[in-house]
């Protein structure tokens, strides 16, 4: 077992709810630099291609603390 695989053992459950604020979003990790990715579906094929996007994409080291910033980021929007 690698160090990686022992760090998603110990990590806590992320608790989502229905929440609007990731509809159509794609969550990518990125295991080269350890580091979350969030970009919205319309933007996938520009995404991967390295193209610019339509909407802004959102990273973060921490998956909790990523989705966390999009809900904050979302809501403070509306």
């Amino acid at each position: 077992m690698e160090a990686s695989d022992w760090r998603m053992i110990k990590s806590k459950p992320i608790v989502l709810r229905n929440d609007k604020a990731f509809y159509n979003w794609l969550f990518h990790y990125n295991g080269y630099d350890d580091t979350w990715y969030a970009f919205h579906r319309e933007d996938m094929e520009a995404y991967f291609s390295k193209k610019a996007t339509q909407h802004v994409v959102y990273r973060h080291k921490e998956l909790t603390k990523l989705m966390s910033h999009m809900q904050f980021t979302r809501n403070k929007t509306k």
